[in-house]
């Protein structure tokens, strides 16, 4: 039951955990040294210039001090304490120490500002698990020392005067790794208070794992490793007790699954054997994934070219056909839920009625747009408010082309499109929602912002004040203009692909996709982060490499009945999918 649940909760982090959880749960495992690598590389490319780690791991986000304290710890257990990059993280925390000896989250964005007991030992014990010693250690012992409680415990800051079994868990690690007779005395007066509260309170009430049980344990199991078997039989019991249901995606937390599997391996109660063999299989599977996008990536570019080509755009067309053209057929995959649907045929339809790209003055009158999507057959399902909004927001797009000329690069498309939004758009929408937005675009308009990213995301902004229809495709033309047509290649790392549920379907199959087909039925919105998680897991540092995986999925999974061959090829996947065999012999089937 144990090793069967361990098994389910190690696949379950993998498919669905944030990178930092299944670089801990790999760190369970001893012989899986290279798939911990990849992630520890991710961790490193993330540290800031000042040298500290981001808060919540979000790539440019001010440094954080338990950030950097985790890095430094979880480099410390792997051997690269002195990588160059560890050594500026250390000393990131070493400069901002305070003169009493504690740590202080300075950032807005960092929710433990009020935490400093917790923060300090966090930082305490990583510079302690790097082997720092001299001022730094010493003067973080005396401060943890001078917070603790006549009980022996300590409480999560000196606001807050009550005793904190998770701040005291931590304190004593943090001197457990400090070591000295000060920090050593102190340490036993804690753990016997938190002895004490464990043994009458926590095996006693154990029906969950609360946030402070794995720092109380670990510093038990340090302490006194004799405990090993009582806190064995309450994980135990926890686990049997506990409704685990795996195959629900939305039925448990992570964090709490993981802390689990922590509490387990601390207790040596982990079959490591069979956890290896489940983590090597989803780890393969990924691997061999990545090699495949790398080794189509050409291909399926070509084949999404030739769609476009099908519809009358080619490369070398005029810049304002290409993004007229792809504005509007983007924005007609947005009704891909209607029935009978297909957006290539409505995108022609469209064309012929209205009248050819090459005179985009065309689909300035919104009167004649919107006649045209009103005679299509396969949106006669669809709100009338929504055809209204979506020819409103050709005509204006179609309007800002002929108004500014000819874009020098993306910079420059971007701030044109902007100062259009703010001076053409804004005195003809209305709401709060709206003037919230406009409010957000201005003061990064007015900034001058320099960074392309920084102008990417106020592009992005400038169109979600379109109608709403338009603010679905808000990033839908950029990415065929840029990555596709390759007319301004300087933003490839920043461009965002369309994506509709169906993309999603050999990621499922597969179990690399954090979504079930069933989820995705009932929101398709939700296809968009689960792919985008799956692109950063396989390629953290080229963000355009979603789009392969978009153009891969949508050509094979959106017709099961091609897995086993179209015009003679095989599905991308079909060797490390096993649902294309199942559809071969049903077809031989069918045949025979």
């Amino acid at each position: 039951m144990i090793e069967d649940f361990q098994v389910k909760a190690a696949r379950y982090i993998m498919e669905l955990g944030d990178w930092i959880e299944k670089l801990e749960l790999l760190m369970l495992v001893d012989n899986l040294k290279e798939n911990v690598k990849m992630y520890v590389d991710r961790l490193l490319s993330l540290q800031n210039p000042d040298g500290g780690f981001p808060h919540n791991w979000v790539r440019g986000f001010p440094s954080s001090i338990i950030e950097t304290a985790n890095a430094i710890t979880i480099t410390s257990k792997i051997g690269l304490n002195s990588d160059e990059r560890i050594r500026r993280a250390i000393k990131f925390l070493i400069e901002k120490q305070l003169d009493n000896g504690s740590w202080v989250e300075e950032n807005l964005e960092c929710e433990n500002g009020s935490n400093e007991i917790i923060v300090s030992a966090e930082a305490l014990r990583a510079l302690a698990t790097a082997g720092i010693k001299g001022e730094p250690v010493n003067k973080g012992v005396k401060y943890l020392l001078e917070c603790q409680r006549d009980d022996g415990l300590w409480p999560k800051s000196k606001v807050d005067p009550n005793p904190n079994l998770e701040a005291t868990g931590k304190v004593i690690m943090a001197l457990h790794e400090a070591k000295g007779k000060t920090a050593t005395k102190a340490m036993k007066s804690g753990f016997e208070g938190l002895m004490e509260v464990f043994v009458e309170k926590l095996t006693k009430e154990w029906d969950a794992v609360s946030e402070d049980a794995l720092p109380v344990i670990e510093a038990i199991l340090s302490i006194q490793p004799k405990n090993t078997e009582s806190v064995r039989k309450i994980i135990q019991a926890y686990v049997k007790s506990e409704r685990w249901n795996f195959t629900d995606r939305r039925s448990e937390d992570t964090e709490k699954v993981l802390k689990v599997l922590k509490i387990m391996s601390l207790t040596d109660n982990i079959s490591k054997a069979k956890v290896e063999e489940e983590l090597k299989r989803l780890m393969n599977l990924k691997m061999k994934m990545k090699e495949i996008i790398v080794k189509v990536e050409d291909e399926a570019r070509e084949i999404l070219l030739s769609r476009f080509e099908d519809v009358g755009m080619r490369r070398d067309d005029d810049e304002k056909k290409i993004l007229l053209g792809l504005f509007i057929y983007s924005l007609l995959e947005q009704f891909f839920w209607a029935v009978d649907y297909d957006p290539q045929k409505e995108f022609v339809g469209l064309i012929d009625r209205i009248g050819r790209l090459d005179n985009v003055e065309k689909y300035v009158n919104y009167e004649d747009v919107k006649k045209a999507l009103f005679r299509s057959k396969a949106l006669s399902g669809v709100a009338k408010r929504k055809k209204e909004e979506a020819a409103k927001s050709i005509s204006l797009y179609t309007k800002f082309l002929i108004e500014n000329g000819e874009f020098e690069s993306f910079e420059d498309y971007v701030n044109k499109l902007t100062k259009f939004t703010l001076l053409e758009m804004a005195p003809t929408l209305s709401g709060m929602t709206t003037a919230k937005k406009l409010g957000l675009l201005l003061r990064n308009y007015t900034k001058g912002e320099n960074s392309a990213y920084k102008l990417f995301e106020s592009m992005k902004l400038s169109l979600e004040c379109f109608p709403s229809v338009g603010s679905k495709i808000s990033t839908l033309y950029p990415y065929y203009v840029i990555w596709v047509y390759n007319v301004w290649s300087e933003m490839k790392e920043y461009v965002e692909p369309p994506i509709d549920w169906n993309t999603v379907k050999p990621y499922v199959n597969l179990g690399l996709s954090n979504m079930t087909l069933k989820d995705l039925r009932k929101d398709p919105r939700k296809a968009y982060p689960a792919i985008n998680r799956l692109a950063e897991e396989l390629f953290p540092e080229d963000k355009a490499k979603i789009s392969i995986l978009w153009i891969a999925g949508r050509e094979w999974c959106t017709k099961p009945h091609k897995c086993y061959g179209y015009m003679g090829r095989k599905c991308w996947f079909y060797d490390i999918c096993g649902r294309g065999t199942k559809n071969e012999e049903r077809g031989k089937e069918d045949m025979g």
